[in-house]
């Protein structure tokens, strides 16, 4: 989950800490925002932060989820020092930081291009975790199996990449100002569900053992879908039971939802089941969306 905000930004991608994780990662509880992947070039790369860091202290103040440091660096001004308390394989480190400007709206309609490759690589992770879970298990079959996918899912990233910078240099692609941009991919009818999503090509839907759906590449901070415990790298296949195809389907669905809530005279939330497929284990998760 991305975590940017109108004050300062880390760049990264931080996500929840649950018991299982904690113990996984020699927590002492299980508390902290967890760092999925690290931006090039970005305040916490050159800091030395790394994936699987938990951030547990900002400035000497416990952080206890990934919302709270969201909290925070917006009230940070870009360009301030702060210094993180640092959990590293059950090691504490401290590492100062300096706060780099949030994403422009520019760059965050150039991130929505690369949507494709994101998902792709996101792809290629999810091998690497089952590449490494066969190996505990002993599994050479599926060491290789999925060690070629991984391979392959990432060749495609590279693929994808850069077939969009060559369209950005040559000038096929033009970058809509700033006033049009919309921050995310679902805003729907009054209801909003908050995540910015893909849709899956044949190949990653084989990969991720669905038929049909989206794959959900950034969750909003504080929206429906993080309140819900969806995360970036579910597939959405269904709302309320009717399939999800393409980010059309879903933005109908969502916005069905929200007409059948106005008729019960519902006074503050619409509420939908969305099937998810999470490390290809269906999950069946029930959200309740925030008016606009």
């Amino acid at each position: 989950m991305t975590r940017k905000s109108s004050g300062g930004s880390l760049g990264v991608y931080l996500g929840d800490i649950n018991e299982e994780r904690a113990k996984e990662l020699r927590l002492t509880e299980a508390r902290g925002a967890l760092v999925g992947t690290v931006e090039e070039s970005s305040p916490a790369a050159k800091a030395g932060l790394q994936v699987n860091d938990v951030i547990l202290t900002f400035n000497n103040q416990p952080i206890f989820n990934p919302t709270q440091l969201f909290r925070l660096l917006s009230e940070s001004a870009p360009g301030t020092s702060v210094t993180l308390g640092i959990s590293r394989g059950g090691a504490s480190l401290s590492k100062a930081v300096t706060l780099g400007q949030r994403r422009s709206a520019q760059r965050e309609e150039r991130l929505k291009l690369y949507a494709e490759a994101e998902a792709h690589l996101a792809a290629a992770e999810e091998a690497a975790r089952a590449k490494e879970e066969a190996k505990a298990r002993g599994n050479e079959k599926d060491v290789a199996k999925f060690a070629e996918e991984e391979k392959v899912f990432r060749r495609m990233a590279e693929d994808s990449r850069a077939a969009i910078d060559k369209d950005l240099q040559e000038g096929k692609i033009n970058l809509p100002a700033p006033a049009q941009q919309s921050g995310y991919s679902i805003l729907a009818a009054r209801y909003q569900l908050g995540v910015r999503v893909t849709p899956l090509t044949g190949q990653l839907a084989t990969f991720f053992n669905v038929k049909n759906g989206v794959l959900v590449n950034e969750v909003r901070v504080g929206g429906a879908a993080e309140q819900a415990g969806i995360k970036a790298g579910d597939c959405i296949t269904a709302v309320n039971g009717e399939p999800v195809d393409s980010l059309a389907d879903l933005n109908r669905l969502v916005d069905v939802t929200s007409r059948v809530n106005q008729d019960q005279k519902a006074q503050s939330v619409g509420e939908a089941t969305l099937n998810v497929m999470r490390e290809r284990t269906e999950l069946s998760i029930k959200v309740k969306f925030t008016q606009r």
